[in-house]
C-alpha cells in the first residue's frame, strides 16, 4: 500500500496542558488544533481521522477504463473497491482497542476511507505520530448541517383540478410529460427533514410501502417516517414529484416516481446533525438492502435541500478531501445528486456548504433560485452567488451550477393539527428539487446513461441569462428539460415509455400498519387489483415476513375484472416484535407488468412478546426502539425517547417542554404480555421524576392494565397530573433536567386485585400539557417477593446503604453502636454468597458487578437492627 508521509506532530508543554504543532500546516483542522491547546490532561472529544486509501474509489472513477464498463460492473468494481478499505479500517480499528488506549465507540468509513471515535489528547498524539498513513485530522463537529430555511412561507388554497404550477412550465417538465415521460419507477431519495408519506399529493408513492421500511427510509430523529415541524421535506419532495390524483393536482414533476427519505437536517440548534452523520446516510444511501450484489434498491435522484452557511474561510475537508470524495463516489455509483446554494444572497462568495465543492464542473452540482412565475426569470435576492470559496479557476470555481424557479412555490405540507395541505416557499430549497424532477424525467427516458452524462446535459444546455456566458449569479442559466433530452437523444436512444395495459398491484390487507397483534389472526383480507382482465390461474399470492420462509395462495379458476378481495390464511407467519410483513401479486400470465414495485405491499407490523416475572427495564440501552417496550406515536411528533440524566444515566424521557401544539396527545409505551398463572399477588414499580411549573401547563401520567393482551385497556391502575405528578421541591424551571436523587420518588402500585388471571399487560399513557420534562427509569414488575412474609427492616435509621438500584459497587453503613451481620439473598429466599459483618459506626463497600441483573433481598441481622430490604441490580 502506498503510504504518504503527510505530517508530523511534535508535544509541547504549555501551561500544563500538551499543544500539538502541526509542522506542515495542512493536515489537522484549526478545530482539533484548538481544543488540544486548551484540552486538560485525559479530555476526550470527538474525532474524524482520514486515512490513505488503501484503494481509491475516485481514481477508479477518474480512469478510463470506467467509462466503458457498464453500469452493474462499474458497481461491483466500486463495491470491491470499498471493501479493501473496510478490511483496512477494521485492522486499524481492532488495533486501537487491543492497545487499551482511551478510543471509543469506533464507527469505520469506508466510503472515504475513515475512522471516527472518541479518544483522549493524549492517544490522539500518539495514534498521528505512529501513522504516517493519516491524511487528515477533523472535529466529528466541524462541518454542522441546516436546512436551507424559507426566507417566506404561506398557506396555499388548492388549485383547480387539472392544475400545474408555473415552475413546472418554467423548466419545460411538461413536454416531456407530453412525450409520455413522468418519472415512472425511478426513484428519488430525499435528505431533508422527513416526509409526510400519507400526503395525498405523495400518491401513496412512498417506496416503505413497496420494500422493506429499512431499504426506503434512514431514521435519524424516528424509526418511522415522518416530517418535522414546518413540512420542509415534504414540501421539497412534493415540488420534484408531487400530484395528487384525487383532484389531478400537479404540484411536481416526476409524478410517477417512487420516494425515498432519510430525516438528518434539523433547524432546530440542539438536533444539528454534523457531516459525519450526513456520511452514514449516504452509506446507506449506496446500498440501501445491505447487499452489494444487488443494485435495483439504490436511488436514482439524491436531493439535497440542505447546507452549512457560506464561510469564506479555506475547508480543506470541502474542497480538498472527504466530501468531495463522498460526492464524486455517489456519482459514480451512478447516483445524481443536487445541492441547494444557500439563501444568503445576494453577496458575492455566499454559497454554502457542501454546495461549494467541485470535484468537477458538475460534482457538487448547486442550484440557485429564480421567479418561475416571472418570464423574465429574475434572480431571486436572496439566491447564494459564486464564486467558491474553494479557489478554484474557471468553471471549476463558478457557484451555482444553473437556476431554477425558487420564489412563491407552492407543495405539499402537513399542519400542526395533523391535516394534509399546500403551503407556499421561497428559497434555493424550492429550487433544488425542480432540478431532482427533471432529473428523474431523464433517467425514464435514457435509463442506461450514466449519472454524470444527465448531469452534464442539464448543466450544458441551460438557457443562458444574466451576462453572457457562465456567471456567479445564474451558473449557465435556468434549467431547460425539453433541451436536456434533445442533447442526450442526439448521442443516445431513449427508451419508449412503458404502456403496457397491465397494471397488477395489491391495495391492501386487513393488518394495521405499525399496528399491534397479540397472536397473528389465523386470516386477513387481502385486496388486489388489474387494469385489465385477467385469469385468476395466471396470478397468485406470496406473503410471509421478510427474510422468512414465503407463504403461497393459489387460485384454481375465475377472472379477476379489476378490484378482488380475497382471505388467506396467517399461520404462524408473524414473530415476536417488529415484522416486515408483505404481501405480493404475482403476475404468470407472460404480459409484461407496467409497474411491477408496487405489486408488493409491506407493513410493519408489532407482535407483542410473551415474558415472564420479573421484568426490570433500566433504559441503558440508550435506544427507546431497541427495548421491551412499544412505543405508539399516533401523531408522528414528540414522543417517547431516552435521555441521559445526571443520577441514574439513561432513562425514558417524555420532552413536554417542547411538544407543539398543546393539544393532549397521547404517547404510550406498551410492555410485553406477563404470565402471571398462580400469581397471588403483584407490584410494579419505577422511579419517577418531574417537576410542575404551573396549573395552565397541565402534564399527566397514566398506567393502564390489560388482560387479554391489549384488546382492551380498562383498568387504570397510576393516573397523576400537575402537583401530584411533581417529585422535586426545586424552584420550577423549563427543560427540567434532574441533577440529583432529591429530584426522584419511587413509585410503587400494589396490583394485587389482579391476582387469579393469567396474563397481563401494562400501557403508559403520557398526556401532553406542554409543561415540562418528564423521566421515568428502573422500572419493576415482580410478583411480591418472600420479603412480604418476614419482617421489615427494623432500625432504618440505623443503617444506610446506596445506591439503590446497584450498578456494580455497593455500599453498607452502619450508624448503630452494634455490629451488623448482612447478607444477600435472591428473590426466592436462598443465600447468595458469604455473610459479612460490620462493625458498628463504620461502612463496607462491595463490588456486586458479578450478580446478574434482576431482584434481590438485603438481609440485616443485629440485636435492634434486624429484618429484609428490597434492592434491584440494574
Amino acid at each position: 500500500m502506498k503510504r504518504c508521509k503527510l505530517l508530523k506532530c511534535s508535544v509541547l508543554l504549555i501551561s500544563g496542558f500538551l499543544y500539538f504543532l502541526n509542522l506542515q500546516g495542512q493536515s489537522i483542522s484549526p478545530s482539533v488544533q484548538e481544543w488540544v491547546s486548551s484540552a486538560k490532561p485525559g479530555e476526550k472529544n470527538e474525532v474524524f481521522v482520514i486515512f490513505e486509501a488503501e484503494c481509491s474509489p475516485s481514481a477508479i472513477y477518474a480512469s478510463d477504463e470506467f467509462s466503458s464498463l457498464d453500469r452493474d460492473t462499474r458497481r461491483k468494481k466500486l463495491f470491491h473497491c470499498m471493501d479493501q478499505n473496510r478490511k483496512m479500517l477494521s485492522s486499524i480499528a481492532h488495533d486501537l482497542m487491543t492497545r487499551g488506549t482511551s478510543a471509543r465507540e469506533i464507527r469505520i468509513h469506508p466510503m472515504v476511507c475513515a475512522i471516527s471515535t472518541e479518544i483522549s489528547m493524549e492517544d490522539l498524539h500518539s495514534w498521528i505520530d505512529n501513522s504516517p498513513e493519516i491524511v487528515m485530522v477533523e472535529l466529528t463537529k466541524d462541518h454542522p448541517v441546516f436546512f436551507h430555511e424559507p426566507v417566506s412561507e404561506s398557506a396555499s388554497s388548492f388549485r383547480s383540478p387539472m392544475g400545474t404550477e408555473p415552475g413546472i412550465l418554467a423548466v419545460k417538465a411538461d413536454k416531456l410529460w407530453k412525450m409520455g415521460y413522468t418519472g415512472k419507477n425511478a426513484k428519488l431519495l430525499t435528505f431533508d427533514t422527513g416526509i409526510w408519506p400519507d400526503h395525498p399529493a405523495l400518491g401513496g408513492r412512498f417506496l416503505g410501502k413497496r420494500v422493506p421500511l429499512s431499504q426506503a427510509w434512514f431514521g435519524f430523529d424516528s424509526p418511522f417516517p415522518y416530517d418535522k415541524t414546518g413540512s420542509h421535506g415534504t414540501h421539497v419532495t412534493g415540488t420534484a414529484a408531487g400530484l395528487d390524483t384525487a383532484t389531478s393536482d400537479t404540484i411536481g414533476i416526476a409524478f410517477r416516481s417512487y420516494l425515498m427519505a432519510t430525516d438528518p437536517i434539523v433547524g432546530n440548534l440542539s438536533e444539528i446533525k454534523t457531516m459525519e452523520q450526513i456520511l452514514t446516510a449516504y452509506e446507506w444511501a449506496i446500498n440501501p438492502d445491505g447487499d452489494t450484489t444487488t443494485f435495483d434498491d439504490m436511488p436514482d435522484v439524491i436531493n439535497n435541500s440542505w447546507g452549512h452557511p457560506y464561510d469564506t474561510a479555506w475547508d480543506e475537508g470541502l474542497c480538498n478531501g472527504w466530501i468531495s470524495d463522498m460526492f464524486l463516489l455517489v456519482e459514480a455509483m451512478d447516483i445524481m445528486s443536487f445541492q441547494s446554494a444557500g439563501n444568503d444572497g445576494p453577496g458575492s462568495q455566499t454559497v454554502g456548504s457542501p454546495a461549494s465543492s467541485n470535484g468537477s464542473i458538475i460534482n457538487n452540482f448547486a442550484i440557485g433560485a429564480i421567479n418561475g412565475a416571472d418570464t423574465t426569470f429574475p434572480i431571486a435576492g436572496f439566491s447564494s452567488r459564486g464564486p467558491s470559496v474553494c479557489n478554484d479557476t474557471g468553471s471549476l470555481g463558478i457557484k451555482p451550477e444553473i437556476v431554477a424557479p425558487g420564489v412563491n412555490v407552492r407543495s405539499a405540507e402537513r399542519t400542526f393539527s395533523g391535516d394534509y395541505t399546500y403551503s407556499s416557499k421561497s428559497g434555493t430549497s424550492m429550487a433544488c428539487p425542480h432540478v431532482s424532477g427533471v432529473a428523474l424525467l431523464l433517467r425514464e427516458a435514457f435509463p442506461q446513461v450514466s449519472a454524470k452524462d444527465i448531469k452534464e446535459a442539464l448543466y450544458y444546455t441551460a438557457s443562458d441569462l444574466g451576462a453572457p456566458g457562465e456567471d456567479n449569479v445564474y451558473g449557465m442559466g435556468v434549467i431547460d428539460a425539453l433541451a436536456s433530452f434533445d442533447f442526450l437523444d442526439s448521442i443516445y436512444n431513449p427508451a419508449l415509455p412503458s404502456n403496457s395495459p397491465l397494471d397488477l398491484s395489491v391495495l391492501d390487507y386487513s393488518l394495521e400498519d405499525r399496528g399491534y397483534v397479540c397472536q397473528g389472526p389465523d386470516s386477513i383480507d387481502v385486496k388486489i387489483y388489474t387494469t385489465i382482465p385477467r385469469s385468476l390461474n395466471s396470478i397468485g399470492l406470496s406473503y410471509g415476513v421478510y427474510g422468512d420462509t414465503a407463504f403461497f395462495h393459489g387460485f384454481d379458476s375465475g377472472t379477476i375484472d379489476d378490484t378482488l378481495e380475497v382471505k388467506i390464511p396467517l399461520g404462524d407467519a408473524l414473530q415476536p416484535g417488529w415484522n416486515d410483513f408483505y404481501v405480493r401479486v404475482e403476475n404468470f400470465g407472460g404480459m409484461a407488468d407496467d409497474d411491477p414495485i408496487n405489486n408488493t405491499y409491506f407493513k410493519s407490523i408489532y407482535q407483542i412478546p410473551d415474558a415472564e416475572l420479573p421484568f426490570l427495564e433500566d433504559f441503558n440501552q440508550n435506544n427507546i426502539y431497541s427495548l421491551q417496550f412499544l412505543v405508539v406515536n399516533d401523531d408522528d411528533r414528540k414522543t417517547w425517547d431516552t435521555a441521559w440524566t445526571n443520577t441514574y444515566g439513561p432513562g425514558a424521557f417524555m420532552n413536554f417542554s417542547r411538544y407543539d401544539p398543546r393539544d393532549y396527545q397521547k404517547d404510550e409505551l406498551i410492555t410485553p404480555n406477563f404470565n402471571i398463572t398462580n400469581t397471588d399477588s403483584l407490584t410494579l414499580s419505577f422511579d419517577l421524576s418531574y417537576l410542575f411549573i404551573v396549573p395552565q401547563l397541565n402534564d399527566s401520567l397514566h398506567i393502564l392494565a390489560s388482560t387479554d393482551c391489549g384488546l382492551t385497556w380498562s383498568d387504570t391502575v397510576y393516573s397523576k397530573g400537575q402537583v401530584d405528578l411533581n417529585t422535586t421541591s426545586k424552584t420550577p424551571v423549563a427543560n427540567w433536567l434532574p441533577t440529583d436523587s432529591s429530584d426522584w420518588r419511587r413509585e410503587e402500585i400494589d396490583l394485587t386485585s389482579f391476582a387469579g388471571f393469567d396474563q397481563i399487560m401494562f400501557k403508559w399513557v403520557a398526556i401532553n400539557g406542554k409543561g415540562n420534562n418528564l423521566y421515568m427509569d428502573n422500572i419493576n414488575i415482580e410478583r411480591t417477593p418472600i420479603i412480604s412474609s418476614m419482617a421489615s427492616l427494623q432500625g432504618e435509621s440505623q443503617v444506610e446503604f446506596y445506591p439503590n438500584p446497584i450498578r456494580d459497587e455497593f455500599t453498607i453503613r452502619n450508624h448503630s453502636d452494634e455490629v451488623l451481620q448482612v447478607s444477600f439473598m435472591d428473590i426466592n429466599g436462598k443465600a447468595i454468597g458469604d455473610q459479612w459483618a460490620i462493625p458498628s459506626n463504620s461502612a463496607t463497600t462491595s463490588d456486586l458487578s458479578y450478580l446478574i441483573p434482576g431482584i434481590y433481598l438485603l438481609r440485616i441481622d443485629g440485636t435492634r437492627t434486624t429484618g429484609f430490604h428490597k434492592l434491584i441490580k440494574l
